[in-house]
């Protein structure tokens, strides 16, 4: 817990530990997210809304901002999904089933890896899958409270992560098969969605005009001139990421199994079946749309998916159990075995000999950030992610990726009071529009050199 970044995916850790250490440290408005780049937005990264950053950022005012409180905040909202599972496992299986289907769960590598690293994702799929329990819950009991827990959950698990308004299908559906049967009264009640969902609806009507270059709203990378790349990245996450990553080779079985049971007893049938499979349609188009932004390694936009999935595996499990002797074994013997197979595949996700960043930032983390004063603005790379280096180096600046930086970028940067370059690329240090904006060679360290920028006094720049 007290390991610093490290890992499958870290730039996105990276990205939203700084901008929890900037509402601590420099603006804890919640409607003013900070990164540590200021190439784009001005510093602001109003993307999704950050209450899962902002609220790790009021402990950290409290109990000092550290990785460590970012980590076990996490962990913490990584039980409580767990539980979360387990209730709305509860809506429609036994209790014992439930328990099960929420172990396997637990055992999820995804879940596992990304449930103690800083990722807004964890709260959006905590509040996604309490949500749904209430739904189910107040379509069997039609309690106006469960009404009301769903409608604030699913709100603010799509607030958390825009994405998990894919769950809202639940509910839609729910609300339509009521509409049919004419049942007014409780009709009425599905309202207090529409009153709960302005939360999300301000902020998303606020901030999605400024995304013009995310995926998301620029069609997800989707296009008929990638069609390789879509279909390698389809079957790098049907045969590989989906069974061994969010799943568990463990519960691979459980999962088909259950499958089976839906088409064979036809539980779709039902009014609770049919709207996860309406849920599991849209889920479908969504799946398409993002698959390369997904790519290999973007699993964690695969959360929505964890209710559905894990619905299979539970059923797949209840089948196992209640047939002979050898089938109850080998059903128990997965799942004892499912904490193993998930080791297997997480136990170097944290490896600080190997980690996925540059090894000297991590172990002179403190020594690179005293070098250059705190509030001076730097310009770092190559850093294609943008957020790594930032991270480790604590700086505030601008970042270039791919060994280059366009010459009127750089201009604009030394304008803007760049006042040092902390570099890892020999290609941009000795390029002949860089060479004259240096004033001097202050460190070096391993593969990083860190350079003194002459001030904008000292050149004449042409508007």
């Amino acid at each position: 817990m007290n390991k610093d970044l490290v890992g499958r995916h870290v730039w996105r850790q990276t990205q939203t530990q700084g901008t929890i250490e900037n509402f601590v440290s420099e603006d804890f408005n919640i409607l003013n997210p900070r990164e540590h780049r200021h190439n784009v937005y001005d510093g602001y990264y109003r993307m999704e809304f950050p209450l899962y950053q902002w609220l790790i950022a009021g402990l950290g005012k409290i109990f000092g901002s550290s990785i460590w409180l970012s980590r076990w905040v996490t962990q913490i909202i990584g039980l409580m999904s767990i539980l979360g599972m387990f209730f709305f496992l509860k809506t429609f299986l036994s209790v014992k089933i439930a328990q099960i289907g929420a172990w396997c769960f637990a055992w999820s590598p995804s879940l596992f890896y990304f449930g103690i690293n800083p990722l807004p994702d964890n709260l959006a799929l905590c509040f996604g899958l309490w949500g749904l329990a209430y739904s189910f819950s107040f379509y069997k009991t039609k309690s106006g409270r469960h009404m009301c827990w769903s409608a604030l959950f699913i709100a603010l698990s799509t607030a958390v992560k825009l994405p998990f308004i894919i769950l809202y299908a639940v509910p839609l559906f729910l609300v339509f098969h009521e509409t049919l049967k004419r049942q007014w009264e409780v009709v009425s009640y599905y309202f207090i969605h529409v009153l709960f969902f302005t939360l999300p609806l301000v902020w998303y009507n606020w901030v999605i005009p400024s995304w013009d270059k995310a995926g998301i709203v620029s069609g997800g990378e989707l296009s008929g001139d990638n069609l390789e790349k879509t279909w390698n990245n389809f079957a790098r996450n049907i045969w590989g990421v989906f069974p061994e990553v969010i799943l568990n080779f463990g519960s691979l079985i459980f999962f088909f199994i259950g499958i089976w049971i839906i088409l064979r007893k036809r539980l779709y049938q039902s009014t609770m079946g049919q709207s996860m499979l309406f849920l599991f349609v849209i889920l479908s188009a969504y799946f398409f749309y993002t698959l390369n932004m997904i790519g290999g390694h973007h699993e964690y936009y695969l959360f929505i998916f964890y209710p559905l999935v894990f619905s299979l595996v539970a059923l797949g499990v209840q089948w196992m159990l209640e047939k002979q002797v050898l089938s109850k074994r080998l059903a128990l013997a997965l799942l004892i075995l499912l904490p193993v197979f998930n080791l297997l595949r997480s136990n170097n996700s944290w490896d600080t000999e190997n980690p996925s960043v540059p090894k000297e930032l991590l172990t002179k983390k403190e020594w690179f950030r005293s070098l250059t004063p705190k509030d001076e603005l730097c310009l770092v790379g190559s850093d294609v992610s943008q957020y790594i280096y930032f991270y480790y180096l604590d700086k505030r600046g601008y970042a270039f990726g791919n060994d280059s930086i366009p010459p009127e970028n750089l201009k604009k940067f030394v304008k803007q009071g760049v006042k040092y370059l902390y570099s890892d690329s020999r290609k941009v240090e000795n390029a002949a529009y860089m060479k004259p904006y240096l004033d001097s060679l202050l460190y070096e360290e391993g593969r990083f050199k860190v350079f003194k920028i002459k001030s904008p006094e000292e050149f004449i720049f042409e508007e």
